[in-house]
């Protein structure tokens, strides 16, 4: 039931523009006397007390991360969907285990690294990103009653309850993750180093990446010759498709197809219909009839038909060919085909000096990442592992009770 993925935290959290000013990985803040980011004191991380031979439900406790509780429903809520939907797709109990497994364990995980983190990321809020952050929230409100209820709050509360769940409590859980994802971006940011040089290996590294092959926007209108391959019929109507066509009727059949393709190239010369227009009114290709027989950002190589890309690709751009007859072996399969090219790119490798702002940002998200993935390693590191064991053992009984046992 989470409102972002893994990825959506980072863009509201590093490239959503709080208050007019984005976060930049060249920012530099002050860490708080609480700052954790390479701290040696260990989380306490405890667990509950024994409940004895108490049933276990949704409102379980699991323990306590310093001195805050840890309930099942508040940790299980932001992955209620995604349990739900394994829970219908499960073969059996233990099939739901193990696919819930994994996602319990991460969620857990992240829940207990939000609720250590959190406290010192809300201090380090700048009144600007508070602000920021309260116009982007007042968003996701918006787009979560949308979701649940079609536009009315009442009705999404409604929904959101069935599961376990409230608008004010899917909204804590997006704003607290949130609040910590910008403070550790802020955190590492400064520790990013990009230079020329790295940036300048990588494009070398990668060098086919930035070649582009010729493209062209094309355009067709395809004239199946079976449409004239067709018995007499009755009132000067058209009879039955031939079924086994002698030379004769095959080659009458294309001169037609062909007559037919030069009144449409005629027409679009004269520019009395549109090639859109006379795509809907003529061509076979219910895909291309459906688009104007447009066919945007076609590469060399692939196109099914050799001549025919051939023939596209030595058009230059804004052109109308002349009607091409395409044959095949069985004559059924002949079409004549009209074709326009409009914009056209010859194959080129971008320069680095073009190519240098995509690479430093795919170098900086990479470090960014890494650094993220060592920060929360180290931040579980230092909590109890065995106790964090134990609470998922639970937290993966009480999931099972609450959907797959349902």
């Amino acid at each position: 039931m989470g409102m972002l993925s893994r990825g959506g935290w980072w863009r509201a959290a590093g490239i959503l523009a709080f208050g007019g000013a984005a976060l930049s990985a060249s920012a530099q803040v002050a860490p708080p006397a609480s700052h954790i980011i390479g701290g040696e004191g260990p989380l306490g991380v405890t667990l509950a007390p024994v409940r004895g031979n108490e049933p276990l439900t949704m409102n379980a406790l699991l323990g306590f991360v310093n001195d805050e509780p840890i309930f099942v429903q508040d940790m299980l809520r932001p992955v209620d969907g995604q349990l739900r939907a394994i829970a219908k797709s499960a073969r059996d109990l233990s099939d739901f285990r193990q696919q819930a497994r994994p996602i319990i364990e991460a969620q857990l995980k992240r829940y207990i690294t939000d609720i250590a983190v959190n406290s010192t990321a809300k201090d380090a809020l700048t009144d600007e990103e508070k602000t920021g952050l309260d116009h982007y929230m007042a968003i996701q409100r918006h787009d979560l009653i949308v979701q649940w209820g079609g536009g009315s709050e009442a009705r999404a509360e409604q929904a959101l309850r069935a599961t376990g769940s409230s608008v004010d409590k899917t909204l804590s859980d997006v704003r607290r993750h949130l609040v910590v994802m910008l403070y550790i971006r802020k955190e590492l940011a400064p520790r990013v180093v990009i230079t020329r040089q790295m940036v300048l290996d990588d494009y070398q590294r990668n060098a086919q990446q930035w070649h582009q092959d010729p493209e062209i926007e094309l355009f067709t209108i395809t004239l199946p010759i079976t449409r004239w391959l067709r018995e007499p019929g009755v009132d000067g109507k058209l009879g039955p498709f031939i079924t086994d066509p002698a030379p004769a009727q095959i080659q009458k059949a294309q001169a037609q197809a062909m007559a037919a393709a030069n009144e449409i190239e005629a027409k679009l010369r004269s520019g009395q219909e549109t090639f859109a227009q006379l795509a809907e009114d003529y061509s076979s290709d219910a895909n291309g009839s459906a688009t104007g027989g447009r066919y945007p950002n076609v590469k060399r190589g692939s196109m099914a038909h050799s001549m025919v890309e051939d023939f596209a690709f030595s058009l230059p751009a804004n052109t109308l060919g002349k009607p091409l007859l395409v044959k095949n072996s069985d004559p059924t399969k002949t079409v004549v085909m009209v074709i326009k090219v409009g914009e056209k790119k010859e194959a080129r490798t971008v320069p680095f000096s073009e190519a240098e702002a995509k690479i430093r940002e795919k170098l900086r998200s990479a470090q960014m990442s890494t650094l993220t993935d060592q920060f929360f390693n180290k931040l579980e590191g230092q909590s109890a592992i065995e106790n964090q064991n134990r609470m998922l053992d639970t937290a993966m009984d009480v999931a099972e009770a609450r959907f797959a046992a349902q």
